[in-house]
């Protein structure tokens, strides 16, 4: 792994850390295929995690993470997608792009489309917002990042619910 790449996967560790206590090691990319939870795409390099929304609700009260994107949606189908987009070369984080997931089940012939929104989590810019997972199943889901004077960036992660 070249310095950039270690530095870019750190900063990404950094990013859903505060995550792992509540749901465990490994838990913020477990399932997101077997290549993990990044993949380099028109120049970036793009993490996703797939996290239950249970984690937002079991924050205090006052906690800002709690009332992101409206507030955690009750039920065990909802899930929280966070994205971290870096530059390749620079290792810059994106900060500024708009970016939609597009989730659907194999084997399903309904899609939905989130715009993903900018949220700040432990200091660290990322985009995210929550879906439904219905079913256990496999679960294709497209993040496209579009930025001002680039390209859009299209990255494709398989996540497996289990039951």
């Amino acid at each position: 792994m070249t310095t950039l790449g270690r530095r870019t996967f750190a900063t990404a560790c950094a990013l859903l850390l505060p995550l792992l206590p509540v749901v465990g090691p490994g838990a913020a990319l477990a399932q997101v295929g077997p290549e993990g939870g990044v993949r380099r795409t028109a120049g970036l390099v793009v993490y996703l995690g797939v996290i239950p929304a249970a984690v937002a609700r079991g924050h205090a009260p006052a906690h800002p993470e709690r009332e992101m994107h409206g507030g955690a949606p009750s039920g065990r189908l909802a899930y929280h997608l966070v994205v971290a987009a870096f530059d390749a070369t620079s290792g810059a984080r994106i900060e500024s792009a708009s970016v939609i997931a597009t989730v659907q089940g194999l084997g399903h012939l309904e899609r939905t489309q989130l715009p993903l929104e900018p949220m700040t989590i432990g200091g660290a810019s990322s985009f995210g917002g929550y879906v439904s997972l219905p079913s256990s199943d496999t679960y294709q889901i497209m993040i496209e990042i579009n930025r001002a004077g680039s390209r859009p960036a299209r990255a494709e992660f398989t996540y497996r619910r289990g039951t």
